[in-house]
């Protein structure tokens, strides 16, 4: 039940914060950003309190990687759709805006750090046991 609760409040944490970003794009739609902003941080909570991170899902270094590339990658894909659509940001959030590219960056080399971080941690542990180093960098990359 618990799980249950903690995945529709992150489903509508996430389409509250698309619904804010198109907002912010089309600026004719009569939605008060007020309300968006209280129902995200409201539903970001009640999903954090429900389940505590939904990184205790992830089991093995290689999904967080990929995790750590695929949301900031789907948040660039979505500015792109909404800019083709012929949306413009009112606060600068756009794509020639050369923050959002850097954070774009600095998130996935910081998850590749991260990454490259855990395969050291278990390849030095796995060492002193006396498993061999080929063998251990196969398994964790398959």
């Amino acid at each position: 039940m618990i799980n249950f609760l903690s995945k529709i409040f992150f489903c509508l944490t996430v389409v509250c914060f698309g619904l804010l970003i198109i907002i912010e794009f089309f600026q004719n739609i009569n939605i008060d950003k007020k309300i968006m902003v209280i129902s995200v941080l409201l539903f970001g909570i009640l999903s954090s309190i429900f389940e505590r991170t939904i990184t205790s899902k992830i089991k093995t270094a290689k999904q967080s990687l990929i995790i750590s590339i695929i949301i900031p990658t789907a948040l660039i894909i979505y500015l792109v759709l909404l800019t083709i659509l012929g949306g413009s940001s009112q606060s600068g959030i756009g794509l020639n805006n050369p923050v959002v590219w850097l954070m774009y960056i600095a998130t996935i080399v910081g998850g590749y750090v991260k990454y490259k971080k855990i395969l050291i941690s278990i390849m030095s542990s796995e060492k002193r046991v006396g498993v061999p180093t080929l063998f251990l960098f196969i398994k964790i990359i398959v």
